[in-house]
């Protein structure tokens, strides 16, 4: 982090986290065995997301109607993102190979 902060080029940084969800909608996690509930509850007392949230709340950064607009703006973006996706016609095969490098 220092090495970053002094601007000595460019940086690997490794951020751990700590998947809630399953690897797909089907997959719940905890139901399959290998975490319980209870590991799954004491991970969302750490969330990053919500302990930010709680951090500005408690400094007086931000108040909690602000949160919100932000709440809202942000939600509103994605609404109008997925009205943009079930609105665009699907594309064509000739794509198909398109945006692949690999």
């Amino acid at each position: 982090m220092e090495r970053a902060r002094a601007g000595e080029g460019p940086s690997f940084i490794e951020a751990r986290t700590y998947r809630f969800r399953g690897h797909h909608m089907g997959d719940v996690g905890y139901a399959r065995g290998y975490r319980t509930q209870e590991e799954v509850d004491e991970r969302w007392k750490a969330e990053p997301i919500g302990r930010f949230r709680t951090w500005l709340l408690d400094a007086g950064r931000c108040s909690e109607v602000e949160l919100d607009a932000i709440d809202a703006r942000v939600e509103a973006d994605i609404q109008a993102a997925v009205e943009f996706v079930h609105s665009s016609p699907l594309p064509g095969p000739e794509t198909i190979t398109e945006h692949v490098y690999a």
